[in-house]
């Protein structure tokens, strides 16, 4: 069974941060091309801007399909696994390792105890936080949240999982909750 996940509703600090990528990109082009007017220099300018194209278009192809997976983001619970799709942030957990009967539908912004505290291996953006975040009980948890209001917590013995579902309630009730 799958299950989507919520996509971000606003993803306009991505652009933001790709817009002012290229304009830092610009003035590195106009600043190396003023220090190519010397002959000796030509050859290092040109592999230098070679070099800077290819690791921009890599960066912002990165970027896009990071986007894109985190649009397309799905729970599916296969036969012994729960695995979710999310591209770089991607994870499976064995469903006999997860505490079932402490699942519940939670809203961080009333519950202190499970908001994100620091992260430790993601992205924590405005509208965006996936992959490895300390909770304010102490506890080690996967996030894979883009709204606050209604995230599925998931305990397990090792971590917590924490998404944001389209239908959660669906997502208890082929759990058996």
């Amino acid at each position: 069974m799958v299950f989507s996940i919520v996509p971000p509703e606003s993803l306009w600090w991505l652009y933001a941060v790709l817009i002012i990528s290229a304009i830092v990109m610009l003035f590195g082009f106009l600043s190396m091309s003023k220090q190519s007017r010397q002959p000796n220099q030509k050859k290092r300018f040109v592999l230098r801007c070679r070099f800077i194209l290819f690791l921009s278009a890599i960066m912002v192809l990165v970027a896009i399909w990071m986007v894109y997976k985190q649009s397309t983001a799905t729970l599916e619970i296969a036969d012994t696994e729960l695995k979710i799709h999310a591209g770089l942030y991607s994870q499976k957990i064995l469903i006999s390792d997860l505490k079932i009967d402490e699942t519940r539908i939670v809203n961080l912004n009333d519950s202190g105890h499970l908001n994100p505290r620091k992260r430790l291996n993601g992205t924590g953006a405005p509208s965006l936080k996936a992959g490895w975040f300390a909770l304010s009980n102490g506890e080690k948890a996967f996030l894979l949240v883009t709204r606050t209001d209604k995230v599925l917590y998931i305990p397990s013995e090792e971590f917590a999982l924490m998404v944001s579902l389209n239908k959660p309630d669906e997502f208890l009730g082929y759990l058996g909750r």
